[in-house]
Order: C-alpha cells, then sequence, then structure tokens
C-alpha cells in the first residue's frame, strides 16, 4: 500500500501530497464526505415528503405528475478509488458514464395513471425526460427533438426494449472555436468512450489533454468504476465502438444546424411571477 499510495501521490498531485501535509486522515476524510452525502439525501427525502404532504392537504395530489431527477450523480466519497487504487489511466480521462457521475434518479410519480412499483429493467438516459413528458401529458412533439418516450413502458403499454445510451460533454476552444471533448455509450455489457479534439495535431494546448489512444472500452460487468481500459485487449470493440460514436458525432453535429439561438424577447408579468415562484428570479 505504502508503494502504491507513493505513485498515485505522484499520479494525482495536490491530492496526494495535501493529505500528509495536513495531517488529515484519508479515511476520516472520506468517511466525512459520505456522511455528508447522506445527510443531504435524508434532507432531500424530508422536503419531498413535505411537498407531497401539501399537495395532499390541497386536494391536488391525485391530479399531480411529480418527477424525481437530478443532472449528474455524487461521489459520496468514492473518490478514494482515485486515490487508494492503480489505475492504467489517469482520472481526467475516465468515461463520465462511470457510476459516480451518471446513476442518478428518475422516478415518476403519478396516482391512478403510473403502476407503483415499476423498475425500468435497463439503463434510460435523462433525454429521454422531454418526449416521456410529452407523452404522459398528451403535448405534440417539436419538429427536432433526441431521446425516445418512456410513456407507453411506464403506461403498461408496451415492453421494456434495450438500446445503446449516449451521453456526450464538449467545450468550445475560445481562440479557435473549435471543439473538445467526448462522445460515449453504455450498450449492455459495454461502455466506450470517444475523445474528440477538432484542433490539429501541432496544437500544443489540447495536445496535453490528448489520451493515449482515442476510444477507451470498458467491461462494465466486470468493471463498474471503469479502472481498466480494454482497448489493447479488444480490438474488435475499439474497431465497433470508434464507427458507432463517430456516426452519432456527426448526427449530432447535423442536428445542432437546427437549432438556432432564438431573437431576445421581454417577459411579461405572468412569465415573471413563474419565474419568480420557481426561485429562479427574486
Amino acid at each position: 500500500w505504502e508503494e502504491k499510495l507513493k505513485v498515485t501521490n505522484r499520479r494525482f498531485g495536490p491530492w496526494g501530497d495535501a493529505f500528509e501535509k495536513a495531517g488529515v486522515d484519508r479515511v476520516a476524510f472520506f468517511a466525512g464526505k459520505r456522511d455528508l452525502y447522506t445527510e443531504g439525501m435524508a434532507h432531500q427525502d424530508h422536503q419531498i415528503g413535505r411537498l407531497v404532504a401539501r399537495l395532499k392537504a390541497r386536494g391536488e395530489w391525485r391530479h399531480t405528475l411529480l418527477i424525481i431527477a437530478s443532472d449528474h450523480g455524487a461521489s459520496a466519497g468514492s473518490n478514494d478509488y482515485d486515490i487508494a487504487m492503480m489505475q492504467e489511466l489517469p482520472p481526467e480521462w475516465r468515461p463520465m458514464f462511470r457510476p459516480g457521475v451518471t446513476r442518478i434518479p428518475m422516478i415518476f410519480v403519478w396516482p391512478g395513471r403510473i403502476a407503483a412499483g415499476q423498475r425500468i429493467p435497463g439503463p434510460a438516459s435523462m433525454i429521454d425526460m422531454f418526449p416521456t413528458v410529452l407523452d404522459l401529458l398528451g403535448l405534440p412533439h417539436p419538429e427536432v427533438m433526441q431521446g425516445r418516450s418512456l410513456a407507453p413502458f411506464l403506461l403498461g403499454e408496451a415492453d421494456w426494449e434495450a438500446r445503446p445510451i449516449i451521453l456526450d460533454e464538449f467545450y468550445v476552444n475560445a481562440t479557435s472555436g473549435k471543439l473538445m471533448g467526448s462522445i460515449e455509450v453504455v450498450d449492455g455489457r459495454w461502455g466506450a468512450s470517444l475523445q474528440i479534439i477538432q484542433e490539429p495535431e501541432e496544437d500544443e494546448t489540447p495536445k496535453k489533454a490528448r489520451r493515449p489512444v482515442p476510444l477507451l472500452v470498458y467491461d462494465l460487468w466486470n468493471d463498474p468504476y471503469c479502472l481498466k481500459s480494454l482497448h489493447e485487449e479488444r480490438p474488435d470493440l475499439v474497431e465497433k465502438y470508434t464507427d458507432f460514436l463517430q456516426e452519432h458525432f456527426e448526427a449530432h453535429q447535423t442536428l445542432a444546424q437546427h437549432l438556432t439561438r432564438p431573437e431576445e424577447s421581454s417577459l411579461n408579468p405572468e412569465q415573471l411571477r413563474t419565474l419568480r415562484s420557481l426561485g429562479y428570479i427574486q
């Protein structure tokens, strides 16, 4: 363990030395993080309970579609996997689909409409939320939309059909206007992450962030924390998912051409009241 920590101290830079310099016990540190997570979840549960009780008291619960979701997960102290374990690749190259980031709540409650106790038997995506809500409320779909509706399954009208889950995260270089980031897929047992860098190879800035290989692939059944990429052992999967993700990236680029910035418009009094009631403005 001492040799392992020496290596991880070098790899994780300030993380490694900071504990020793501050005299902080690592076990106590991560136990505290875990306790804060537990306290946060308990607080959220309590507040949701208050909301439901208020809706029931006002006779509005049976008319309410309640959805509980999140945009990302929380590590809850699981960063100790980063600190204490040897990894083949640095943490900044780890995929987004690792459980600490993407295992998030998606709960639908609709008294009398959605049967209680159902559980989707496979992964779903937050991008499915929009078409699902539109279908549940009987609203029309826009001309351009991603994701699939989960409403048929929730309402007991269709069986679950598994499909790959796509996620991506990119940023734009302020100087060049080029994209850099990764597009990823969770496909049953396999997870793959393709790094996209539109800058030229000779550019020094993105070169520092380049992975040793563009595509990383993981066996999620046996390596759920994504500690070891199988890009060397499974060239067949590298070829398959490189082509698959490149096609989806190009499709996303095409779709983006339909999404333009709207013209500026002023808010009417009703819209302002709604935004204030939701806490977005004061």
